[in-house]
């Protein structure tokens, strides 16, 4: 116990002696700081109100400086970089947008039925309950490629069409896509059913986030003039988090299921089969396999459709940017007609041929800001960073070593100051008497009699001729400030010596006393 405490109140010792310290280090750094106008803060002898005018310049300073420096820093955190128009661009290769149809009823009502009764009611439960064979049948019970597309035609020359658009089980059930690429004409197809048609990059994986951009129906023939638009970043903007520059490099982050280069529709595919296999245990069929979980049997289909809302909640998916290296599709004109019904189908081909390109590149970096801090902080504080290293070095290297070094100094100065005894307490409650006492006690034993003299007449004044003190302490008005006369004083008219006769009784102009 007895050592506990003395550990304790050697600790007590070591930091007030390090506070002692710290408060000599701080008088040391007002006095010997380059900051501007500081030393004149703590210097000896200058009178407070110029103290005080100098910490005002200061704080003005110092918070001005801060705000400018904080409304940069807002600016580097979310807008240092510029999207503008690439001048270096003449020769491209026109990668053809991949399109997709999506029929509205992709099931075969008749085939559906049959195969429902027929196959999966002679199983038994355990194998019925699967989802392997249900995905195996899936593909006899949907519309085929014949049922959906009749004529294609594609750089105006004829194509067989179920051999490049490819069926594919995608969260808009089953579609078939095309992936090609053009250089100067346009796709032509004709329809049997009625379907959407979907048109973006072949960079991105097709899912829930993609809007149809036509809806055909029968009869109809529908023109799709497109353009592009590509945006690409520069590689001086890796410097920057993804945050700041909003995008994310194909080859920044590695997805675990899309292996592939990085997409924003693989990172929104990615967090909804996350929240499937969260919520559900599973993952759902249309989704590619993952060695981490297995498919949804059919029991546990009735659990993706209660959790769908959740599974496709786009707050969970926050983390997914669009990609640095951005193609976008814009529908700049659509015209519909029914005037021949022998001529329908959907005809997708660009407007004008794709000549722009836009670039985003670091409008504000890393040494950007550090100008900015320095140049501001120097303009109203005279600060740099040597100036940051004067204070680290003043308030720790410095302070700790002279603990140890003059520890016998800080002691004494310490003892000194506790020992020294309190000023006195004046309890009267003439403040004028206590003036005037203050006034007396500043001399220090004058030897100059005549001094003394000099400050008993500037507090005495002179009485007035033919005054009586007793007569007059009754008409004495109280106390204001000033002298007071008695009035009979200046009532009584009084001749001056040398002016008038001799006698007295002749007055001149001025003569009465004040």
């Amino acid at each position: 116990m007895k050592l506990g405490n003395l550990k304790r109140r050697d600790f007590i010792d070591n930091a007030v002696i390090f506070r002692r310290s710290l408060i000599y280090q701080t008088k040391e750094f007002f006095e010997n700081s380059t900051l501007h106008g500081v030393r004149y803060i703590a210097e000896t002898g200058r009178p407070t109100a110029e103290k005080f005018m100098w910490f005002c310049f200061t704080a003005i300073g110092t918070v001005t400086a801060l705000v400018i420096i904080m409304s940069l820093w807002e600016k580097f955190q979310t807008n240092p970089t510029i999207t503008g128009l690439d001048t270096d661009f003449y020769n491209q290769n026109v990668i053809f947008p991949t399109t997709v149809v999506c029929p509205v009823e992709a099931w075969d009502h008749n085939k559906t039925y049959s195969f429902v009764y027929n196959t999966l009611a002679n199983y038994e439960e355990s194998i019925a309950n699967r989802i392997v064979p249900f995905l195996e049948s899936l593909p006899n019970v949907a519309l085929q490629c014949e049922d959906i597309l009749m004529e294609c035609k594609f750089r105006d020359e004829y194509f067989e069409c179920c051999k490049q658009f490819l069926p594919i089980y995608t969260e808009h059930e089953v579609q078939y896509d095309l992936y090609e690429t053009d250089k100067k004409w346009a796709l032509l197809f004709e329809l049997n059913v009625k379907a959407d048609v979907y048109v973006f990059s072949n960079e991105d994986y097709f899912g829930k986030e993609f809007n149809p951009q036509v809806t055909w129906d029968l009869g109809q023939f529908v023109e799709v003039r497109i353009s592009k638009k590509n945006t690409y970043t520069t590689d001086e903007s890796r410097q920057l988090s993804i945050s700041q520059r909003k995008c994310i490099f194909y080859d920044e982050v590695k997805l675990q299921y899309f292996p592939d280069d990085y997409t924003f529709s693989s990172c929104m595919k990615e967090c909804r089969m996350r929240n499937a296999i969260k919520l559900c245990k599973c993952l759902p069929p249309f989704y590619r396999p993952a060695t981490d979980a297995r498919y949804c049997d059919i029991k546990e289909l009735s659990c993706l459709e209660k959790y769908k809302q959740n599974i496709t909640r786009k707050t969970d998916c926050r983390h997914c940017e669009l990609g640095c290296s951005k193609t976008v599709y814009n529908i700049e004109k659509l015209m519909k007609s029914t005037e021949n019904p022998s001529h329908h189908g959907v005809l997708v081909e660009f407007l004008t041929w794709p000549i722009i390109r836009y670039k985003r590149e670091v409008l504000f970096g890393w040494v950007d800001l550090l100008v900015s801090f320095g140049g501001i902080a120097s303009l109203f504080l005279g600060f740099s960073l040597l100036s940051g290293v004067e204070i680290i070095y003043y308030f720790t290297i410095r302070a700790c070593c002279m603990v140890y070094k003059d520890r016998q100094e800080l002691i004494e100065t310490e003892e000194k100051i506790r020992n020294k005894p309190p000023p006195p307490i004046n309890m009267k409650l003439n403040t004028q008497a206590y003036n005037t006492q203050q006034l007396i006690s500043k001399i220090d034993e004058p030897s100059n009699v005549q001094e003394i003299s000099v400050i008993e007449r500037k507090m005495n004044y002179d009485k007035p001729p033919n005054y009586n003190e007793a007569t007059s302490s009754s008409r004495r008005r109280p106390d204001k400030g000033y002298l007071k006369y008695p009035k009979a004083t200046f009532k009584t008219k009084q001749a001056l010596g040398g002016f008038g006769n001799g006698n007295g009784t002749a007055w001149q102009y001025g003569q009465y006393l004040p």
